[in-house]
């Protein structure tokens, strides 16, 4: 399972009927409530029963090691993916919810001509509505 939880946190565990391969977890570790849904006994129960869990940030393998769930960084399992030769680079780098900090630091560090910064909601318009 490759995923960033928890937007619902009802929906944590997944159904009995999954079998997961927990390879590329990512855990909110800045917000209590999923915090503490990760921490309840049927959480644990289930990340250990088919951990070890594999992480996609230092910040949630540590998390998970910390708290006696059997963790390793994996990274993002959407690296291992192999470049589409179809999709057109642009020129440009879309900073999501990113502090004003991160965007200058962003930009001192590329060449880019433009360093577009956007809320969540904005992204989702220009990739449903201009074909970004």
């Amino acid at each position: 399972m490759n995923s960033w939880y928890l937007d619902n946190h009802t929906s944590w565990p997944p159904s009995n009927s999954i079998y997961p391969l927990l390879i590329s977890i990512h855990i909110n570790t800045n917000d209590e409530r999923t915090l503490n849904t990760f921490l309840s006994d049927k959480s644990r129960e289930y990340l250990i029963k088919y951990g070890p869990v594999g992480a996609r940030s230092f910040s949630t393998m540590n998390f998970l090691n910390d708290n006696d769930i059997p963790s390793y960084f994996s990274g993002c399992l959407t690296l291992t993916l192999d470049k589409n030769p179809n999709i057109n680079n642009k020129d440009f780098i879309i900073a999501v919810d990113a502090p004003k900090e991160i965007i200058s630091f962003l930009k001192t560090k590329t060449k880019k001509k433009s360093l577009i910064s956007l809320i969540f909601f904005q992204l989702m318009y220009l990739f449903l509505h201009l074909n970004l």
